[in-house]
């Protein structure tokens, strides 16, 4: 799906930017756009801002000019929503012009030289007659590789970073769960950052629950934190000491490899109710194994000894039991039927990231219809229902009424037209890969958005 937003902008350097507005400004140009990065050069992985600056003179101020952002490939991108565009007057030329400037965050994915595609503004017919669209200048961006050679688990998180930890519980039963919560807060891509590793410990099972991501723009930079969370079970009572969980990430501002961590957390185990298990005394054992006496056989009634009466009152109730017995069955037939789509609904998240995980592996045909598919079996899976019975014009309606917000539902109706895109229109420049990180990400942000209307 193209992004189109009224009133609008575009990125480039910032010297280029300005020669190029001076230029259309004298040319007597009434509407121009320009586009330019604060960061031509940056690291993989660090975080650079494209801006768009759309001007148009005084006198259109209040006509709507929709905006169409670049497809940023080679870029993970994140738009702060709604888009934080700001308005100021400037007079260029003798001519007062209205300047719209939006900002996006990107990360380059590769090293190397990565263009930016041109920015468009549609242009109304009412001012230009029959319309059209005007384009930005196009935006070079050199990504560099990281330098020297990264220290043991350094997973790519590149920016600065802090990192806390929390328990729900420092006590616990053997096999009650404890929570461990783990909140990561930084300017570089925090959402698309490897889960941490956990210290294993002896007789400690872990059970991963999905996170959550949440971005602010702080001093038109993104700020993001992602919470990672998983159930500690122990099998065994005694005292734990949960080690510390380590991130490391590379500073650009410093040009080092760093490491965060949290730090160690006492855990006690007790045996639960009852103390800890044992087998009960010999002499209970013995006496629950002995053979107990025959009770005494009564003998049938002899044939002929029923009364009439006795089975013709029988016969009057089996209707009403019958009866019974069949709402009984119907209301546990029913009851399966609620928890197995209380089971559907439960691990329709972790169903849809498997099957994007397999997609981003595949040939690009076969994934733009996994990445589709993953999206119809979610909501399917939230919504009991069968891929058969769902449109794409059913998903906007079905997510407003579970007061998804726009910017999420924007995001995964995003993700479908892009994967339409990449199906039905091969060239289109749509990146697998990529394609299904964004799509893992957007049902990630559905999921922990999704209501229960």
């Amino acid at each position: 799906m193209r992004h189109v937003t009224s009133i609008l902008l575009i990125v480039m350097i910032a010297a280029q930017g300005f020669g190029l507005q001076t230029a259309l400004a004298q040319n007597g140009e009434d509407v121009f756009v320009e586009a330019l990065v604060d960061n031509p050069a940056p690291f993989v992985g660090q975080q650079i801002t494209y801006i768009a600056r759309f001007y148009r003179l005084q006198a259109l101020a209040d006509l709507s000019f929709p905006y169409t952002p670049p497809d940023f490939e080679g870029f993970w991108r994140v738009n702060i929503e709604p888009f934080p565009f700001t308005q100021t007057a400037q007079q260029l030329k003798g001519r007062q012009y209205i300047i719209s400037e939006i900002r996006t965050a990107l990360y380059a994915t590769r090293p190397g030289e990565i263009i930016i595609g041109p920015a468009q503004i549609g242009l109304p017919e009412e001012v230009f007659q029959t319309g059209g669209r005007l384009n930005a200048n196009m935006v070079s961006v050199q990504a560099q590789p990281l330098p020297g050679e990264a220290p043991p688990g350094f997973n790519g998180a590149v920016g600065q970073f802090e990192m806390s930890a929390t328990l729900d519980r420092q006590s616990a039963s053997v096999g009650e769960p404890i929570i461990l919560r783990l909140f990561v807060n930084g300017t570089g891509n925090v959402e698309q950052l490897a889960s941490p590793e956990l210290p294993a410990l002896d007789g400690m099972q872990v059970f991963v629950n999905p996170g959550s991501y949440t971005a602010l723009q702080q001093n038109g930079r993104i700020t993001g934190q992602r919470v990672y969370e998983w159930l500690l079970v122990f099998d065994r009572p005694g005292a734990r000491t949960l080690p510390p969980v380590n991130l490391v990430y590379f500073d650009p501002d410093s040009l080092t490899y760093r490491t965060v961590s949290t730090t160690p957390v006492q855990i006690e185990i007790t045996p639960g109710e009852g103390g800890a298990m044992a087998l009960p005394p010999t002499e209970a054992v013995v006496e629950a194994d002995r053979i107990r006496p025959l009770k005494p056989v009564v003998s049938p009634p002899a044939r002929g000894s029923i009364d009439p009466n006795t089975v013709f009152w029988l016969l009057w109730l089996i209707p009403p039991f019958s009866a019974a017995a069949s709402g009984i069955w119907m209301r546990r037939q029913q009851q399966r039927q609620r928890d197995r789509a209380k089971i559907r609904q439960k691990e329709a998240l972790t169903r849809a990231r498997q099957s994007l995980h397999k997609a981003a592996a595949l040939p690009a045909e076969a994934a733009y219809r996994q990445i589709t598919a993953a999206f119809w079996a979610y909501f399917g899976d939230k919504l009991d229902l069968s891929p058969g019975q769902q449109r794409l014009d059913d998903v906007q309606p079905v997510m407003a009424a579970r007061d998804v917000p726009d910017a999420i539902s924007a995001q995964v109706m995003l993700c479908l037209e892009q994967a339409a895109q990449g199906l039905y229109a091969p060239g289109g420049g749509v990146n697998v890969q990529r394609l299904a990180q964004q799509a893992a990400a957007a049902l990630e942000r559905l999921d922990a958005a999704w209501g229960t209307a």
